[in-house]
């Protein structure tokens, strides 16, 4: 799957037989579950909060961190974790950006997708919510 060529005809494959993968979030695809819990929170969070980062190789992290959804204002990171974040690789990867986020002031809360879509199906106020996730 290195080659493109290789990639393009797997590609076309698929199209043709009708495969259609499940979008699962990740890398700019802002999830709704993500949606509704940034839009409970409050208008001061946002999805998708880019944290540039100077001399990233030397960190061992990207050039440019995604948070999940994040209040600038009070450097607060929330990361929705799925079924991929438990993968060894994935969690070296996790520790590394909460690491580097932790060292520039940012409080990093990570979750699971399911958590987060159990504190969005009970109705809270924005306080209440925000609580409930800086106990779990």
């Amino acid at each position: 799957m290195f080659v493109e060529e290789t990639r393009l005809k797997v590609k076309e494959t698929l199209i043709a037989m009708g495969h259609k993968p499940e979008i699962k979030g990740g890398n700019g695809i802002t999830l709704p579950i993500q949606e509704e819990l940034a839009a409970r929170l409050g208008p001061e969070w946002s999805t998708e909060w880019v944290v540039p980062v100077r001399n990233h190789k030397a960190h061992r992290v990207a050039k440019n961190l995604k948070i999940d959804i994040a209040n600038p204002e009070l450097k607060i990171a929330l990361e929705l974790d799925g079924y991929s974040h438990q993968m060894r690789n994935r969690r070296i990867q996790d520790s590394q950006k909460t690491l580097y986020l932790a060292r520039k002031g940012w409080c990093v809360l990570r979750i699971t997708n399911q958590r987060a879509a159990e504190l969005c199906s009970t109705s809270m106020s924005k306080d209440t919510l925000l609580t409930s996730l800086m106990e779990f």
